[in-house]
Order: structure tokens, then C-alpha cells, then sequence
């Protein structure tokens, strides 16, 4: 059966995270569940340029185009990628494109399984202002508690983290404001 593949909008297209959080089990690990967020490509944050291999038509059907190692990962997706990975060690994050309505639709697909809510909450890391506590008292920072939607094949009910915990450096400044800017499906 032939299907239509039409380009969506520029400004519909996306860069796609999708993070595999893996979990022990009896018989060894297991994909427990998925997060699953979206960003808009910038100037700042893009496919990253890899460098051109000459390969066959043939050759190029088996090869991963952009390479995972070409996706564009900061501050914002090192946070949540390592607040995951702090409760699911074993957890992977691989990037795709959104450039067809056939990918819309595969993140349809994807979201139609059991869902859990579970929380991503992102504060400042004093580690360094520890000697200074009495300043602190006078101080504020930014945090964010992000509401999330984790599917999963299994029982919802084995998602055991219900709150994944980040810590931004208190020198990014930006961190908590590029937040804005993710599309958590």
C-alpha cells in the first residue's frame, strides 16, 4: 500500500528526544517505560555537521542518518537525560527527526500506551556555597517542578520513581528559562 509522506511546516519540525528508561529486572534489564520530549531546531541547537562518509545507496540503508552522536544535546537534555538516569542507570536517550507527517504519526504511536505522571523538579546545586550558609538565607533561586507523562507497556504501577531530581550549576543561567522552550508529549 503506497502512502503520501508530506513535509510538514518549518515551523512544526522538530528534534525529537526519546528517552528509554531501562530497569532491572529477573531476567535481566527491560525497557520499563518512555519520556518523550520535543525541541524546536535554532541556530544554538541542531543536527551537528558529522563528517561525510562516501558510502553506496545500498550501504547508506543501513546506517543510521543523522548519527545519534549528531544531535544536539545542552544543558537542557543533560538534566533530564541524568535526573532519569539517576533513578534508571541503565536508561538511553536517542534522537530522531520530525520533518514528515509519518513521524507525527509515530509519536502518536508511541504515546498510546499506559501513561504515568510523574515529576521532574530541577533546583540550583549550592554545593559551592556551602561554607557561606548564612548568605543563603538572604538568597533566592529558580526551580522548576515539571509535570511529566512516562508511557509504558508494563503496569504503570512499577514506574517506582514518581519524582526524578536534576541540579543546574548556578553559573547557567539559562537553564531553567530554555525549559520553556521543551515540548514534554
Amino acid at each position: 500500500m503506497q502512502s503520501i509522506l508530506k513535509v510538514l511546516d518549518p515551523s512544526d519540525m522538530r528534534i525529537l528526544k526519546h528517552i528509554y528508561i531501562i530497569a532491572d529486572g529477573k531476567h535481566g534489564d527491560y525497557h520499563l517505560a518512555s519520556l518523550i520530549y520535543l525541541r524546536k531546531a535554532s541556530e544554538n541547537y541542531k543536527i551537528i555537521e558529522g563528517q561525510q562518509e562516501e558510502i553506496s545507496d545500498f550501504e547508506n540503508l543501513f546506517n543510521e542518518h543523522p548519527k545519534q552522536e549528531n544531535y544536539p544535546v545542552d544543558v537542557v537534555d543533560s538534566l533530564v537525560i541524568n535526573a532519569v538516569k539517576n533513578a534508571y542507570p541503565k536508561s538511553i536517550v536517542k534522537g530522531d527527526i520530525v520533518v514528515f507527517n509519518s513521524d507525527v504519526e509515530k509519536i502518536q504511536i508511541l504515546k498510546n500506551r499506559r501513561i504515568k505522571q510523574v515529576y521532574l523538579n530541577i533546583t540550583p546545586n549550592i554545593a559551592d556555597l556551602y561554607n557561606d550558609l548564612p548568605k543563603l538565607r538572604s538568597m533566592s533561586f529558580s526551580g522548576l517542578d515539571i509535570p511529566l507523562n512516562i508511557y509504558t507497556d508494563y503496569n504503570p504501577n512499577k514506574i517506582s520513581h514518581l519524582r526524578f531530581f536534576a541540579k543546574y550549576k548556578l553559573d547557567d543561567v539559562t537553564a531553567i528559562e530554555d525549559f520553556k522552550e521543551v515540548e514534554f508529549v
